[in-house]
């Protein structure tokens, strides 16, 4: 009998998954090794036309119970199935152009997953992590917090010309946790998705990303202003990265503390 020969986990023609030695995974949420359940799995026919060479799944943890995004190599196409291997973590990937500073793991973590999912063409689950996105968000900020959300979205409707369906889908998914499954109200094609996405992004801009910058910016502008010289920038020394210290002590020498000072 042979031993140590790992079976991989693979897709066959009816879009049944076969985890193989893989059925135990890390959750990002709460760190769990156990068992994971798919709950969104690309189809067989669209791989074999379009021989990507990576995809996505998302599992819902066995432990906490939260969605888990999942990306695999494709090791081998056949004819009846196509053979899979985890991506490990240190491999490169391809990332949206999307910035995650200042944005709090609770949330970045989410719309990762989101990203993953839209990555692969599951748009499904993609409306799911946008909408555990929105969750994250309101939780994060405040529940006063949902209607400057949903204004924000009353206005990328009216900029975007969204159709009243459309409008209708989109808060749906972002806001209306009553509806029961999110996977059978709602059916997401990939132009609903596009307008998820960007909409998106552009809460989170707006939440985090934008008043992060802003609040930088004016915390540089009081540093420069400032006439008390060294101890305003010991309070904000911590909170600089180095090309703004560079830029600090170009604009203010002053602040340099002097070679051989002790503090």
């Amino acid at each position: 009998m042979l031993q140590g020969r790992k079976k991989h986990m693979h897709l066959d023609s009816s879009n049944r998954l076969h985890r193989g030695d893989d059925a135990v995974m890390e959750c990002n949420h709460c760190r769990s090794q156990t068992h994971m359940h798919p709950t969104a799995t690309p189809d067989f026919r669209a791989l074999r036309q379009s021989r990507p060479e990576r995809t996505g799944m998302v599992f819902q943890c066995g432990a906490c119970g939260m969605p888990v995004f999942a990306s695999y190599k494709i090791i081998n196409f056949d004819v009846h199935r196509i053979d899979l291997e985890p991506l490990r973590s240190d491999e490169p990937r391809k990332e949206k152009s999307f910035t995650f500073t200042y944005i709090p793991d609770g949330v970045a973590t989410f719309f990762r997953n989101a990203l993953g999912c839209y990555e692969n063409d599951l748009t499904q689950a993609f409306a799911v992590m946008c909408r555990m996105t929105t969750e994250a968000m309101i939780n994060d900020r405040g529940e006063n917090e949902k209607m400057k959300f949903m204004a924000q979205v009353d206005e990328i409707a009216e900029l975007a010309n969204l159709t009243d369906a459309e409008y209708r889908d989109l808060c749906t998914i972002l806001f209306d946790t009553g509806t029961g499954s999110l996977l059978d109200s709602v059916d997401i094609d990939k132009g609903m998705a596009a307008i998820l996405l960007e909409t998106m992004k552009d809460m989170l801009h707006h939440a985090y990303i934008r008043r992060g910058r802003l609040a930088k910016k004016l915390q540089m502008r009081r540093f420069f202003a400032d006439p008390r010289g060294s101890s305003a920038a010991e309070a904000i020394d911590s909170e600089l990265d180095d090309d703004e210290k560079t830029l600090l002590s170009i604009v203010r020498p002053d602040l340099r503390k002097p070679t051989g000072t002790e503090d």
